[in-house]
């Protein structure tokens, strides 16, 4: 919205000697209104690309929702799985442990040759090696574990 004034002065004679002798001044008041009818859509478009953005952020907490919950699950079952497994291995250095045991007091009974032992030692240290290995699998998957729960951060 705006206003607006003028004063000038016109100069007319049907002399062209003589055409600035007679000046007649004139003026004009006035207000200019502007409002616009069509927008070429901005405001409709500008719109949309809100609900679109919108809908977008929806989609995206649904997949961090998703990716959280798949990390998790992934992480329990390893969890589970390393836990079982370590289990398993502690029976079999029981069994080889035993297993080691009898065959060493056969050889000092003259029952069995000395190689037996050896192989009846050697399976009991690969058992106690996969032991620990079986023991660092779980622990490694239960900080993975704790991390998807959000009960420890680790930074990168």
């Amino acid at each position: 919205m705006g206003a607006f004034f003028d004063y000038d002065y016109a100069f007319q004679n049907n002399n062209f000697g003589s055409l600035f002798s007679n000046a007649y001044p004139y003026s004009f008041v006035g207000l200019s209104l502007s409002m616009p009818i069509f927008t070429g859509f901005a405001r409709t478009n500008s719109l949309h690309r809100a609900q679109l953005q919108g809908q977008l952020l929806d989609w995206d907490e649904v997949n961090l929702r998703s990716a959280i919950y798949s990390e998790y699950t992934s992480a329990l079952a390893s969890y589970k799985s390393n836990l079982y497994d370590l289990s398993s291995t502690k029976e079999n250095v029981g069994l080889a442990k035993r297993t080691y045991d009898i065959v060493e007091l056969q050889y000092q009974q003259g029952v069995v040759a000395y190689l037996n032992v050896i192989t009846a030692e050697s399976n009991l240290i690969t058992s106690e090696i996969g032991y620990l290995n079986a023991l660092f699998n779980l622990l490694s998957s239960k900080i993975d574990l704790q991390r998807a729960m959000g009960i420890i951060s680790v930074n990168h």
